[in-house]
């Protein structure tokens, strides 16, 4: 029964995350944030600019829909684990929109469908404290961060986002291999993934999973070579 009653827990507080990430992303008056010429890093290499429009499109109003523009190639030199996830949602975005122009809602589904993801891994490794204090914590944290403080950063392409979209998944499974006595591979690759994104979205950010790697290692009796290989996916 007790087992039940946790899922159903789960699926509830899921359920209003969902809802508030929904709500913020898609419902008008829909949610972003301003560019400040750091889109283009993802864009440039596709020759994508903002459409026209009458409100400022940098720095002061948010602007969805970009088109092609030749004076906007962009050969930026550095990677990220960021272009995976543009790589989907441009995928969907003309699967489901348009084969010329380039809504940014469909990064919000990206990025949203990955914080989710985040959260249902906290879940999971909230399973070994109690009900009570499992359902304190994910309230906390929906609070905390499922705000226009931050979700609205979804609908954009700024690496942040995707720094932020995998932090609660890399913490929380990261945070599970360590406590766990015997960690499952599922549990080491689980995190191994999470931290590696991470570490890849932004480099100022990948420090934080750099210094999560020694998680991997706490509980050393078995798995090694699943350990090693998630160690150096990380780096």
């Amino acid at each position: 029964m007790s087992g039940r009653l946790r899922n159903r827990w789960d699926f509830a507080l899921a359920g209003v995350v969902l809802l508030l990430v929904v709500w913020q992303l898609f419902i008008p008056p829909i949610l972003s944030v301003a560019n400040d010429h750091d889109f283009e890093k993802v864009l440039g290499h596709i020759c994508y600019a903002p459409g026209e429009t009458n409100q400022t499109p940098f720095f002061d109003y948010a602007v969805l829909h970009y088109k092609y523009d030749a004076d906007s190639c962009i050969d930026w030199p550095m990677r990220s684990t960021n272009e995976g996830a543009f790589a989907v949602g441009w995928r969907l975005n003309r699967i489901f929109h348009s084969q010329s122009d380039f809504d940014l809602r469909y990064m919000g589904i990206v990025y949203g469908l990955i914080f989710l993801g985040g959260f249902a891994t906290m879940q999971r490794a909230l399973r070994r404290v109690t009900l009570k204090l499992s359902i304190v914590a994910q309230v906390v944290w929906i609070v905390v961060f499922c705000n226009a403080v931050y979700v609205p950063m979804f609908n954009t392409l700024y690496f942040d986002a995707l720094s932020f979209a995998t932090l609660t998944g890399a913490l929380a499974a990261a945070a599970k291999v360590a406590l766990d006595r015997e960690p499952s591979w599922q549990w080491i690759v689980s995190a191994a993934i999470w931290l590696a994104v991470l570490a890849g979205s932004k480099g100022q950010h990948a420090p934080l999973a750099l210094l999560c790697i020694p998680a991997l290692w706490i509980r050393l009796r078995r798995l090694t070579a699943i350990r090693v290989i998630g160690t150096l996916a990380i780096i």
